[in-house]
């Protein structure tokens, strides 16, 4: 006996998106997935954002906080004694430790972050801690995109895409893929699946 590829259940429509189970595949709309976005939609495009950023801050913070700790240690006088420069130390060594916590709790939310493209949605989501978080939009309700690089992300080599539907900004419509390596190769699938 031969196996021969089902046409029902072999064409893209029927094929699991990566990390998926095949006896997941449905082609009817989930409604924990969102309206209008088929859970076995073929994967056009997906990506992760890059952590570039966060560890530039992270460094920027770390360097600034020695620097201001050196001249602090090695010139007490400049605050006006050492009992105020060790005090001024505290300080600085405090919120240098919580900001850069904060900043090791945005790598991690970073790297649980996945932006997927399919026929028939965008999806921004992430898992933390047993709680996940979706936004999608459905393709037929896409009006348009804008690409944002600011000149230190054209010198990193990342962007930002945001996906505009009917609704105003940080609306329920309104989808961002934040810190992409890829922007060129994001935008040339959202024109695929526009239609553009």
């Amino acid at each position: 006996m031969t196996n021969r590829p089902n046409a029902e259940t072999d064409s893209p429509e029927h094929r699991p998106a990566p990390g998926r189970d095949p006896d997941d595949v449905d082609d009817v709309d989930d409604p924990d997935v969102g309206p209008g976005v088929s859970t076995g939609d073929e994967v056009l495009y997906q990506t992760h954002p890059t952590v570039r950023p966060v560890l530039l801050l992270m460094a920027l913070t770390l360097v600034g906080a020695v620097v201001v700790a050196a001249v602090l240690a090695t010139n007490p006088d400049v605050v006006g004694g050492d009992d105020l420069a060790t005090l001024l130390l505290g300080v600085v060594g405090t919120v240098t430790v919580l900001v850069l916590l904060k900043q090791l709790i945005k790598v991690f939310v970073i790297r649980r972050t996945t932006y997927t493209i399919t026929a028939s949605g965008l999806r921004r989501e992430y898992e933390l801690f047993y709680r996940q978080r979706v936004r999608e939009i459905p393709v037929h309700q896409l009006r348009g995109h804008e690409y944002v690089q600011s000149r230190v992300q054209t010198l990193l080599g990342y962007g930002t895409i945001r996906m505009l539907t009917g609704g105003t900004n940080r609306s329920l419509g309104f989808v961002e893929f934040e810190h992409i390596d890829d922007p060129a190769g994001v935008r040339e699938a959202l024109q695929t699946v526009a239609g553009e």
